[in-house]
């Protein structure tokens, strides 16, 4: 990994504007001027503290990022919660109502057998035949 993006680096100097040559007097000969280790020291920094905050920003941006996903998974977590509570209460109820019914099926046969019971006693008083019917 760079510590320093030398394409940004050649691109912000690009930038600069040409440094103005002012003349110390009149008839001094024009010369070029050369960009001092103090410029370029400056201009480097300037880059790598750009690339410093821009590299930051990048990151708090993945941040807020990840911590919407991990709001919207604790959301998501809390939903299936609440209908895994459902999905139970909905068993509790289903066992309840399946044990009434057991009962009730339970209580119904005995009184069929009572009154079959009953019916056989009562034939046998008379004198009528139920064998051949009973089961």
């Amino acid at each position: 990994m760079q510590l320093v993006d030398l394409d940004r680096l050649e691109q912000v100097l690009g930038e600069l504007e040409p440094m103005r040559e002012e003349r110390a007097v009149d008839y001094a000969q024009p010369h070029h001027r050369q960009v001092s280790v103090n410029e370029l020291g400056a201009v480097t920094a300037a880059a790598v503290r750009q690339m410093g905050e821009n590299t930051a920003a990048a990151i708090v941006a993945m941040g807020d990022k990840g911590n919407g996903l991990a709001t919207r998974c604790e959301e998501i977590i809390r939903d299936v919660h609440a209908v895994m509570a459902e999905i139970k209460k909905l068993a509790g109820q289903v066992t309840e109502t399946c044990e009434k019914k057991a009962t009730e099926i339970e209580s119904l046969a005995k009184q069929v057998d009572d009154m079959k019971q009953t019916a056989i006693a009562m034939a046998e008083k008379t004198g009528i035949d139920v064998s051949a019917s009973s089961s």
